[in-house]
């Protein structure tokens, strides 16, 4: 595979929980159909989060110095390979940018995915879910404030969320919009892994469980936590590649897992070429096969 460089890029990105540097690199198939590593962002910069869609990939970055340092969200275009600031607000900060699903019950929202979740860093410190509308002219707004200090999150199929929760200790707390007041705790010692499968009807986390790193599910019908399978230590990070096949990294390697095979996870892609250090999140789109992943010296 080769490494392609995109010229004029010096953006940065964070995490709410921690800082490391880090480069986002977008492996994808080239005119040829060969396989091609692009790097999104430059290596010495900090760029986590990506959230990858079929025009482009979405990401949290951070500018400025170290005593005045913005974080702000990002999105990379697939088609101009060019990027653009789609939250430009000097007065906060923003992580883990998440496509909203279909809320067009929400007046405050655009139909289908044409929506934006972050966790946004207010000034008093907390941390809440802000929307942000694509392509549209309308401000960004909070989505809601139910008292959590929210680190990740994901959407459900009904309006509903699964999110971390900062605390002593972290947790995974879930709650609908419709009643953003009734949460229910569904697990300690999440890892930052969240998402929703429809063909399960859950939703999925990773999780610390007795010294363990397991992938775990939490129907939200039965209230049920389910764990998996244990995840090798110090995972946490995950993409779906199929409705029951997901992958994630260890070291500079990326495997694939089936949810119900009790085999080991296979080898998908061999990356320590280009990552010498760890591959953490990953965002994979089946359109094109396309995945985007995070290197972290």
């Amino acid at each position: 595979m080769k490494l392609t460089t995109l010229k004029a890029l010096s953006l940065l990105c964070c995490s709410p929980l921690a800082l490391a540097q880090s480069q986002i690199l977008l492996l994808q198939q080239d005119e040829q159909g060969q396989p091609e590593v692009l790097a999104v962002s430059e290596r010495g910069t900090y760029s986590n989060q990506p959230a990858i869609s079929k025009d482009g990939v979405y990401y949290s970055y951070e500018i400025g110095t170290d005593k005045q340092a913005q974080k702000e969200i990002f999105f990379y275009d697939f088609a101009t390979q060019g990027r653009r600031n789609i939250s430009n607000t000097p007065a906060y900060s923003e992580y883990s940018p998440t496509l909203v699903p279909g809320l067009n019950a929400l007046s405050v929202v655009v139909p289908g995915l044409n929506a934006l979740s972050a966790v946004v860093v207010e000034p008093d410190g907390s941390q809440k879910l802000w929307y942000y509308p694509l392509g549209e002219s309308a401000p960004s707004t909070r989505i809601l404030d139910n008292g959590l200090t929210i680190g990740y999150h994901a959407w459900g199929a009904r309006q509903d969320l699964l999110v971390f929760a900062l605390g002593e200790p972290h947790s995974a707390q879930y709650f609908t919009l419709a009643e953003p007041e009734n949460i229910h705790h569904v697990a300690d010692n999440p890892g930052r892994g969240f998402s929703y499968n429809p063909a399960l009807g859950a939703f999925t986390f990773t999780q610390q469980l007795k010294q363990q790193n397991w992938f775990s599910t939490f129907a939200p019908d039965t209230k049920t936590v389910t764990q998996l399978f244990r995840l090798p230590q110090g995972v946490q990070d995950y993409t779906w590649v199929k409705e029951d096949t997901i992958a994630y990294a260890y070291g500079g390697r990326v495997y694939q897992k089936q949810l119900q095979s009790p085999k080991a996870a296979s080898l998908w892609h061999d990356l320590s070429g280009y990552c010498k250090g760890n591959i953490t999140r990953l965002s994979y789109l089946p359109e094109g096969d396309k995945l985007a992943f995070v290197c972290e010296d």
